[in-house]
């Protein structure tokens, strides 16, 4: 689903000292846009301890409160880092109140009165406005350190030629720029057993999913990726991954895991956790795809170079050999020339016949020497056994099933 597709909720935190005026806001809203989840305070305090659970997109807010006032609460969001849109929704219409709002980092300045049907539309195309702009800022940022991820992991790819090393730093620079919070791998065998791991951002809390993996007991995640050539996307893992170690880690972020895929050869899984509102962007599953793809093509070349140097030393060990073998025969033909001339200046023409029959012999050596070398040059590709995902993984998605 792309951005302009996908119809996303938003929650709006209402502060006003006013219960009825919260209400009658409520109601307006909603039915201006039924995709608003609107919560309300009657205090700019209570409206601080609610912002720090992470749920609301926007903050509209009153200015004359009880105790912390609207500029207050406005100034004191944006000290704490806070860049949540700010709308100030007020029956006081003072040029300097605005100016002193917008300063400080609000949205908009709104003022109380008029035409309600007016008022409350002007209101929900400005809390819609906000919100889409704050959202395109913060997927354009995401997107861009994802990209900056994807070129560190290639440069990597191109230089990292210990397997180990160039899996950890996969996983260190997918998180480094920020693209991704946490990021974990785990290459298998051909039966499903782990052979080797890798993580940033887990730390010790990587190890139970280590002996988990050892025993075969892949999160269910990592099973439905093996199973199916997309991305599988889970958009709240606490609620959908029970038992996995990382739900709890996750909080407030979705996941995403694939297949490392080369052909029809898988070599494991890559799981990243991300931003949970960008999860099921198609965009952003795409560019994970071509991080796992980057990858699995990796460790096919690596594949093939460790083939190619055993090819290579086969080959060194059999130059060797036919270098010692083609001076028997050598010596054989070079020996019964000589026998031959001599017989034939003695006249001994009776055995020229058998000198010939030798000479033949080392040449019909020399010649099967000779063609066996010939073969072993010829061969322009290593051999590339190929894992049969489907068979494979059904079979081991079937003894989990019945676990």
């Amino acid at each position: 689903m792309t951005r302009e597709q996908k119809q996303e909720g938003i929650n709006i935190l209402h502060a006003d000292d006013e219960p009825d005026f919260l209400a009658v806001t409520k109601v307006c809203l909603k039915r201006e846009n039924e995709n608003f989840d609107i919560d309300t305070t009657t205090s700019a305090e209570e409206g601080m301890e609610l912002l720090k659970g992470g749920k609301y997109d926007i903050v509209v807010s009153d200015y004359m409160m009880s105790g912390m006032d609207g500029l207050e609460f406005l100034g004191n969001l944006r000290q704490s880092g806070s860049t949540i849109p700010f709308v100030i929704f007020t029956g006081k219409g003072r040029e300097d109140v605005a100016m002193e709002a917008l300063n400080r980092g609000a949205s908009c300045y709104l003022q109380k009165g008029g035409d309600v049907k007016s008022l409350y539309g002007t209101l929900a195309r400005v809390i819609k406005g906000e919100v889409e702009k704050k959202r395109a800022e913060k997927w354009i940022k995401h997107r861009n350190s994802v990209l900056r991820a994807i070129r560190s992991v290639n440069q990597l790819i191109t230089s990292e030629n210990d397997r180990d090393r160039l899996f950890k730093g996969v996983c260190d620079n997918l998180i480094e720029t920020h693209g991704y919070h946490i990021a974990w791998m785990a290459i298998l065998d051909e039966s499903g057993g782990l052979v080797t791991a890798a993580e940033a951002g887990l730390g010790k809390e990587f190890l139970p999913m280590v002996e988990r993996l050892k025993r075969g007991e892949l999160p269910d995640c990592g099973w439905k990726a093996l199973m199916q050539s997309d991305v599988v996307v889970i958009e709240d893992p606490l609620s959908t991954c029970a038992g996995c170690p990382f739900a709890d880690k996750d909080g407030g972020r979705g996941a995403l895991t694939a297949r490392l895929e080369y052909g029809e050869k898988v070599y494991g899984l890559l799981s990243v956790s991300i931003p949970a509102d960008i999860t099921a962007e198609e965009e952003e599953q795409t560019l994970f795809k071509e991080v796992a793809g980057d990858i699995a093509f990796a460790l096919h070349s690596m594949e093939l170079e460790e083939e190619r140097a055993h090819l290579r030393k086969e080959l060194e060990s059999f130059t060797h050999a036919v270098s010692h073998d083609l001076r028997s025969p050598l010596f054989t033909i070079q020996g019964f020339v000589s026998i031959l001339r001599n017989d034939l200046e003695q006249g001994k023409g009776e055995k020229v016949e058998s000198d010939l029959k030798q000479i033949e012999n080392g040449v019909t050596m020399m010649d099967r020497l000779l063609n066996d070398a010939l073969e072993l040059s010829r061969i322009d590709r290593v051999s590339n056994p190929q894992c049969h995902s489907g068979k494979l993984f059904k079979k081991q998605w079937s003894k989990q099933q019945r676990r």
